[in-house]
């Protein structure tokens, strides 16, 4: 027969099936399995980062935060500020790392974040040796793939604490710009008024160099002066010593003067003729008295000119002041002498004459008296004899004019050169003008008295002539000129009693060379000086200005720079990373496939407790069970099945060690897939005893289920609301976490719980077969076969 019979001759026997409603629901199942397979898994891990806001995770800050330049940072309280105002996890805050931890190692967290109390001062610090730590903890073995999500995190975070702690310095640096710009601003302005100041330093200066030149030239000038001093002073020592000189030569001249004058002796017999001649003379005595009062007022002046000579030995000042007028009271007094010797002469002349004419008048009475009456020559001859005795006398006088000529002649020669030697002392004293003005009264003093000695001369002379006319006049005028010579003697002992002494003369002589030694022409000198110190004074005072306003620029330059300028500090290890995460890893897990061994394990489990279902004939009962409990029946059905599944976890836990998974507690592992697998076989049997061949199905689609509510792949919280809802009640989610905690650790204290949970599902299920009772199938005991091996064979039903 051809292809095309046979399947025409198939047809109707396979169309048949589909006249059983269940073949329809079944068809439509087996349909509906993998669009719910994929869409179940699918839509559980769909978007598991979009849901990351539902991830447990545990916050702790001990942050004690830091201040720095000035500035507060809480950096700690600013990152969980941060975190929990866009929250990317679902965080819960402890007060200690320790319950964090505790959280974590549990499993009420997936990973835990602990900002310590040293973290703002060393993450602000920047230095390398001692970041700025954040302190994840991290369960690997409670999830895989949340200690990786814990892992971006953490780099995420660090880094973004890191970019606004770089932020936060380059805003500093900003500010420190700012501040450098303005104390720019400020130095430029301070620099203006140190280039102020600098130039009132640089003017005064200027002035100060002027004023030290000036001065320079004055002391130079001053020098100058006091060598003018020195050649003047030794000028003046020349002419003191030709004053000294001339002095003690004034001194001889007027002692010999005082010696030739005659005295009482010898004018005794003048006295005598001239008391004869009284009447004749007493004009000539008149005369003579004033020369006399002249011969006073010499003396007078000479004696101003002696006290003026010892005033002069007191001291410089004085001598320069008295040499002028010293030497012109000397040039009058020699003057003066010269009068006098003139009037001296000429009564001298006169006087001679009055000898001559007494004599011959004499003579004449004499003749006269002889021949004269006798009445008349007694008469003539007293006569005769007083004219006899006024010619004596007139010739006593005459010798006595000689002399007083004689003596005035010296007085007159000595004064001179005493004149000399004033004006030359008073050419070296020139500059002492205040001095010399002294002197020179002193000198008009001595050439008053000298003048009117002239005067009294003249008289003299006038009386001499006066006593031509009569001899009365001449008596007196011989008296008054004896008197006066005995004054002119007198006042010529006191003259040389009061001229200095050679000591005296010797003192003044070294005083004029001492003079010569210290003194000179100073005051222009020292007047330049006084210039040149008002210069300098003036340029000190504008150095003293510009120095203060260079000394307010400087202050105020120091004000504005910054004792300590603005540093970041750190280094740049440190500034570039300021923040480090340091994960401490609990439950740690050695590759990814160690990580998904729980989940995988179970899966495992639950899938060979549903390939059993297609060997064992769980529906199916040999005719000769009937009336049997349904304990009975359930309990047999189960037993040779347990005892495979049984060998099936050993067999997978052993594989799953072989592929280099190590186990933190191997003998709990065993246990844990020995209870998985017999808690997913009550379970199948359960929804076989309740469901028939569909329990078959619904144990895939809750194989399906499971794979995305158990949370093996991705912690349950990132899946939709409908699998967080069923994770806690399917027993593939208590499976992988006692896993979990046997192979790694996690869930520490979980353990007895999760396999507690195993075991009341496996009660549950056990309980659940008791309502199987109208789902047996019998056939024949000789069809009584494995279903792997033939078809179902009809039976009846119980």
């Amino acid at each position: 027969m051809g292809f095309r019979e046979d399947f025409k001759r198939l047809t109707p026997a396979e169309r048949s099936l589909w006249r059983h409603p269940m073949m329809w629901v079944s068809a439509a199942a087996i349909a509906a399995v993998p669009l719910l397979y994929v869409t179940i898994y699918l839509g559980s891990s769909l978007d598991p980062y979009g849901n990351l806001n539902q991830l447990p995770v545990a916050l702790v800050n001990l942050d004690q935060g830091a201040v720095r330049q000035g500035k507060t940072y809480d950096l700690g309280a600013d990152t969980l500020r941060e975190l929990r105002r866009d929250a990317a996890f679902d965080y819960t805050v402890f007060r200690t790392e320790a319950e964090a931890q505790q959280a974590v190692r549990s499993g009420q967290a997936y990973f835990s974040l602990t900002i310590p109390p040293e973290f703002s001062r060393q993450a602000v610090a920047g230095d390398s040796s001692q970041h700025g730590l954040l302190k994840f903890y991290v369960s690997q073995g409670s999830s895989y793939f949340a200690s990786r999500v814990a892992s971006s995190f953490s780099t995420t975070l660090s880094e973004r604490l890191n970019r606004t702690l770089g932020e936060n310095r380059w805003e500093v640096v900003q500010e420190s710009l700012a501040r450098s710009e303005k104390s720019l601003a400020d130095l430029r302005a301070a620099t203006t008024k140190l280039r102020d100041g600098a130039q009132s330093l640089s003017g005064g200066a200027q002035k100060l160099a002027a004023g030290a030149t000036r001065l320079d030239d004055g002391t130079r000038l001053a020098s100058s002066g006091a060598a003018q001093l020195a050649a003047g002073a030794g000028t003046l020592s020349d002419g003191v010593k030709s004053l000294t000189g001339g002095t003690a030569r004034l001194a001889g001249g007027l002692r010999q003067l005082e010696a030739a004058a005659p005295g009482a002796a010898q004018l005794a017999p003048l006295r005598q003729g001239a008391t004869q001649v009284a009447q004749g003379a007493g004009a000539l005595s008149g005369g003579l008295n004033d020369l006399a009062q002249g011969a006073g007022k010499l003396a007078t002046g000479t004696g101003a000119a002696s006290s003026g000579a010892a005033k002069l030995s007191g001291g410089t000042a004085q001598l320069a002041a008295q040499l002028p007028r010293l030497s012109q009271g000397l040039g009058q007094l020699a003057q003066g002498a010269d009068q006098l010797s003139q009037g001296a002469a000429a009564s001298g002349k006169g006087a001679q004459e009055l000898a001559t004419g007494a004599g011959t008048l004499g003579t004449q009475l004499g003749a006269l008296a002889q021949a004269a009456p006798a009445p008349l020559k007694s008469g003539a001859t007293a006569a005769a004899g007083a004219a006899t005795q006024l010619a004596q006398g007139a010739t006593a006088l005459a010798a006595g004019s000689a002399q007083l000529t004689q003596g005035a002649a010296t007085l007159a020669t000595r004064s001179r050169e005493a004149a000399q030697g004033a004006a030359a002392a008073a050419s070296g004293a020139a500059s002492l003008k205040t001095g010399s003005a002294q002197l020179a009264a002193g000198t008009a003093q001595a050439a008053q008295g000298a003048s009117a000695l002239a005067a009294g001369s003249k008289k003299a002379a006038a009386s001499a002539q006066t006593l031509a006319g009569g001899a009365a006049q001449v008596g007196r005028g011989v008296e008054t000129l004896a008197q006066g010579n005995l004054k002119i003697k007198k006042a010529l002992g006191d003259i040389t009693t009061q001229l200095p002494k050679d000591a005296d003369l010797q003192r003044l002589s070294s005083g004029a060379a001492t003079l010569a030694a210290r003194s000179g022409d100073l005051s222009g000198g020292l007047k330049t000086l006084a210039q040149g110190s008002g210069d300098l004074r003036e340029g000190a005072a504008s150095l003293q200005s510009g120095a203060r306003q260079l000394s307010a620029g400087l202050s105020e330059l120091s004000a504005r720079l910054p004792a300590q300028p603005d540093r970041l500090g750190g280094d740049p290890a440190g500034l570039s990373a300021s923040v480090l995460p340091v994960t401490q890893t609990f439950a740690p897990v050695a590759n990814n496939g160690a990580g998904f061994a729980p989940y995988f394990l179970a899966l495992s489990l639950w899938v060979g407790v549903t390939l059993t279902t297609f060997i064992f004939p769980y529906q199916q009962l040999a005719r000769s069970g009937r009336g049997t409990s349904q304990w009975a029946r359930a309990l047999r059905k189960a037993a040779v099945p347990a005892l495979l599944v049984c060998v099936q976890a050993l067999l997978v836990v052993a594989g799953v060690h072989a592929l280099g998974v190590e186990f933190v507690h191997p003998a709990q592992v065993v246990v844990t897939a020995l209870a998985s697998s017999l808690t997913f076989l009550a379970l199948v049997l359960a929804l076989v005893f309740l469901f028939g061949a569909a329990g078959r199905l619904v144990a895939l689609v809750l194989l399906v289920v499971q794979l995305a509510a158990s949370g093996g792949s991705y912690p349950v919280e990132l899946a939709p609301d409908i699998f967080r809802a069923l994770h806690g009640w399917l027993p593939v989610t208590q499976s992988v976490g006692a896993f979990r905690h046997a192979i790694t650790g996690a869930y520490q204290g979980q353990y007895p719980a999760l396999m507690l949970s195993l075991a009341g599902m496996f009660a549950v299920s056990v309980a659940l077969w008791l309502l199987g009772r109208r789902r047996w199938e019998f056939v024949p005991d000789e069809h009584f076969r494995p279903l792997i091996s033939s078809p179902l064979a009809a039976g009846t039903d119980d």
